[in-house]
């Protein structure tokens, strides 16, 4: 599913109130509140994280379209999977949506999927590759589904969900700080005015906003 979000530094000066973001499919991510709301509690470190996202005059973050893991619930993560027929379709509706829409700059994630969607809803425009939006790697679980684990997939996937954003599981896996840092790394990058899109993943994203409002309720994280 593509799901496009938007945010820049308006958001932020907006009175305390958050607008909502645009979406051209259900199942964009809400934000819900800014700074003071006490459904997000301030995140680790997210004062100075913040601080690169409402510099952004205008980021907009767009989910990679339908694969055939997604369909049949397969932990994608790092794995590099391609668009299916839906997928594909997504995201060449995308670009009948975004035609009149000017970017500075458009980036995606290296991983197939959403290179290709940036590829089908930009139309001609550069793309830049940075795998720093790449989505969360789950080490030993991807290609699995949540309702077959191993015995050993399950039991490391407990370990791992007790504290997500510290803990890693294993062949590879990454926590959510690791992602958050590598996601507040391309942010800082950008340039400091310009509308850009980033074309990424559903885990990805959550991040990107988490680094501004904090984390929710942990049990909602896996």
């Amino acid at each position: 599913m593509v799901a496009l979000l938007r945010h820049g530094e308006r958001w932020a000066r907006d009175r305390g109130r958050a607008r909502r973001p645009s979406s051209c499919a259900t199942g964009a991510e809400p934000v819900r509140g800014v700074g003071g709301d006490a459904r997000y509690p301030a995140a680790r470190g997210g004062r100075a994280s913040a601080t690169a996202w409402r510099s952004m005059k205008e980021l907009w973050w767009i989910r990679h379209g339908e694969t055939d893991w997604n369909l049949a619930g397969r932990i994608q993560g790092s794995s590099d999977v391609e668009l299916n027929e839906t997928g594909v379709a997504q995201a060449r509706a995308l670009a009948r949506r975004l035609q009149d829409v000017a970017f500075d700059a458009v980036y995606a994630s290296d991983l197939t999927r959403a290179g290709r969607t940036a590829q089908l809803a930009s139309s001609g425009a550069e793309v830049r590759s940075d795998r720093r939006i790449r989505e969360l790697s789950y080490g030993m679980l991807e290609g699995a589904r949540w309702a077959d684990l191993t015995d050993e997939q399950a039991s490391a996937a407990r370990h791992w969900q007790e504290d997500p954003l510290r803990r890693r599981l294993p062949g590879g896996g990454e926590s959510y700080e690791d992602l958050a840092a590598r996601v507040a790394a391309f942010v800082a990058d950008l340039p400091a005015e310009g509308r850009f899109a980033a074309f990424s993943h559903g885990g990805t994203i959550r991040s990107a906003l988490y680094t501004i409002l904090g984390h929710p309720n942990l049990s909602l994280i896996h």
